[in-house]
């Protein structure tokens, strides 16, 4: 597969280009998307003045003659802008954002396979938001091709080397995670407890299912007699329930 036929792929089509061949992308869980989400919608997580174009991850990037990567969020400066109908997009961007998957397979592609990748392509900056211990990683080029740290942190508000004027606000970022957090805990203890409440009505219907069946066995089976004695323990039933209970009463 080429690049041109990678990016003319239908939207529902997933996966980045390597080496030619479809590659499914990684593992996207609640907490990855809420971060990517945070990320793209809220520009004062951004916190910076100057105008910047900011694409999710159907953002299709050629990173070389054969491969393509749909990074969680690319930023482009304005004098480098791509074109508004491009597909495939060949222009570098200024920042590439990966929201890090704890899967085995989804690390090394976004530590390793896209640090490679991204650094080929020569883009300057590349963040990796790792959102299950609350770290931020930012990569800088340097001369040789090669991405060296430039910032490692998990708190406050970061300015991004090599970008003046950006600012990731990770203070507001944790803080709308950990509402998302404590929403989705309380919707599944609603859950729980409506499948408590469902289960104990089906249960309930069971039994009353269950008497009116031996009911109807004592009456077909049996003649009134044992209709009798059948009414006769239900009431008997019925006042034990009632009785007090204490040192001069039994179930007996």
């Amino acid at each position: 597969m080429t690049l041109q036929e990678w990016a003319a792929l239908d939207e529902d089509v997933e996966g980045e280009l390597v080496d030619g061949m479809l590659e499914g992308e990684e593992l996207s869980t609640f907490l990855h998307e809420l971060v990517v989400d945070v990320d793209s919608r809220r520009p004062s997580y951004l916190g910076t003045p100057l105008p910047r174009l900011r694409r999710g991850s159907a953002t299709k990037l050629a990173v070389g003659p054969r491969r393509g990567r749909k990074p969680d969020l690319a930023l482009f400066l304005p004098h480098a802008l791509p074109a508004l109908s491009d597909e495939l997009i060949r222009v570098p961007p200024r920042l590439v954002v990966e929201v890090a998957s704890p899967r085995p397979r989804d690390v090394h592609r976004d530590r390793v396979d896209k640090l490679t990748d991204y650094a080929r392509a020569g883009i300057r900056l590349y963040a990796i938001v790792d959102p299950q211990p609350r770290s931020l990683e930012v990569y800088e080029l340097g001369r040789d091709g090669r991405y060296a740290v430039a910032c490692a942190t998990g708190r406050g508000r970061v300015r991004v080397p090599g970008c003046p004027g950006l600012v990731l606000n990770l203070v507001a970022l944790w803080k709308e995670v950990d509402e998302a957090e404590r929403a989705h805990a309380r919707s599944a203890r609603r859950l729980a407890q409506a499948t408590v409440d469902g289960m104990s009505r089906q249960v309930l219907a069971s039994d009353v299912s269950r008497a009116m069946r031996y009911v109807h066995e004592a009456v077909d089976g049996a003649g009134s007699r044992r209709w009798d004695r059948a009414m006769d323990r239900c009431r008997w039933e019925a006042i034990r329930r009632a009785l007090p209970r204490g040192p001069c009463h039994s179930g007996n």
